[in-house]
Parts: C-alpha cells; sequence; structure tokens
C-alpha cells in the first residue's frame, strides 16, 4: 500500500527467487520472459564475468592452538592429549610428572569471556582442571585438596608458559601426590622466577558414584 505495484511485485519476486524458490517465470509474466525489455528503462547492463576462479586469500588468524610444535614426541616428549596442556615429561631423578603448556587468550578465545576488573583470569575452574588432568596421567584420578594461592593472569597479546608437577606418590598408606601449578610470562628472561599459582593433593581411584537421578 502506498508502494508502487511494479517496483513491489518485482522486488517480492527478486526475494524469492533469491532465497532458493523454483519460480515459474513464464507464468508469472505470462509468456517467455525477454529480461533485455524487462530492464530496459532500469538503466541497467549486460556485464562480462570473468570466465576463471575468483582469486581468494584469507587474513584471519588461524587458532593452531598450544600444542607446539604439534609432534611433540618428535623432540622427545609426550603428547599429554589436553586443550591446555601440550606435553607430559616424566623427571628421570623421581616418580614426578612435569606437564607443560601454553596459555593465550587468541589460542584459546574462551579465555576472553572471564575478566576480573578489565584483566583477563584464568577460571579456577580451569586450574583444576589441570590438576585433574595430570591425575588422570599419573593414576591418581580424585583430586583430594586443591588451594589457589594467586590468580593466573593473561596478557592482552602474547601468552604464558604453563607447568603443573606432580610428585611421586607418598608413603603414607594413600600414596597422595601433591600437584603444583606454575606460570611465566612466555616472554620473561630465563631467570624470572615462576608464579605459584595453585597447589594441592591427589589420590588415586575417582571420586564416588553420584546417587541415581530417578
Amino acid at each position: 500500500r502506498g508502494r508502487d505495484e511494479v517496483r513491489s511485485l518485482t522486488a517480492a519476486v527478486s526475494d524469492l527467487h533469491r532465497h532458493g524458490v523454483d519460480l515459474d517465470w513464464e507464468a508469472l509474466c505470462g509468456m517467455s520472459v525477454d529480461w533485455d525489455t524487462f530492464f530496459a528503462e532500469s538503466g541497467t547492463s549486460r556485464v562480462d564475468l570473468p570466465t576463471y576462479a575468483f582469486q581468494r586469500q584469507r587474513f584471519w588468524l588461524e587458532d593452531s592452538g598450544p600444542q607446539a610444535p604439534q609432534d611433540v614426541e618428535s623432540v622427545g616428549l609426550k603428547a599429554a592429549d589436553h586443550p591446555l596442556l601440550g606435553a607430559a615429561i616424566a623427571l628421570p631423578d623421581s616418580y614426578g610428572v612435569m606437564f607443560t603448556g601454553r596459555l593465550a587468550a587468541r589460542a584459546q578465545a574462551w579465555l576472553g569471556d572471564h575478566r576480573v576488573m578489565g584483566r583477563l583470569v584464568v577460571p579456577g575452574a580451569a586450574v583444576a582442571e589441570l590438576a585433574v588432568r595430570a591425575g588422570d596421567e599419573t593414576g591418581c584420578g580424585f583430586l583430594d585438596e586443591l588451594t589457589l594461592e594467586a590468580p593466573l593472569v593473561l596478557p592482552e597479546d602474547g601468552g604464558v608458559q604453563l607447568r603443573v608437577l606432580v610428585g611421586e606418590a607418598a608413603d603414607d598408606g594413600r600414596g597422595l601426590r601433591q600437584v603444583t601449578v606454575f606460570s611465566r610470562s612466555e616472554d620473561a628472561p630465563e631467570d624470572t622466577p615462576w608464579t605459584r599459582h595453585a597447589t594441592g593433593s591427589l589420590a588415586p581411584g575417582g571420586a564416588a558414584p553420584g546417587e541415581g537421578l530417578t
């Protein structure tokens, strides 16, 4: 209503065609369509399209994830098979294990959703997940205790190196193993001390099964 009939009908038919509707053009027009006549007074003209495939080039930053290098076995390490931890290293002077990884806002985009006073802070649940994964790898699938000591803050650009240390089993009848989470800026000099974010203990086995919901 209040709009040009020909223009409104043409726009409606065009939208249907653009959305994949199979239109019967001859039924619409009552005759075979002469497109040159149809567009004669519209100011449009025919143009030749390229006969070759369009050349495209992507400039988006690809998410390669925290695993670098990808083939950790080639440098004598064991892949941790975890989105936050890249490799596991058995310590030769004990039965302990060290896990390594890298956290960065660009590598793990979901970390950008957790900000505290404007700063990117790794959620405590993610720190607990690091300890749980370390326990699974060392046969201690139950997180007995975990104390968060310092927030794990990420820079806006770049990332931090992770170290998760699991000590040897204690001779206490329970076989508890200490777990500690450290980080350090990847741009920091080699003599920069590591920040300890969490300490806790791991126990063999897993949590008791939950109650049924029936």
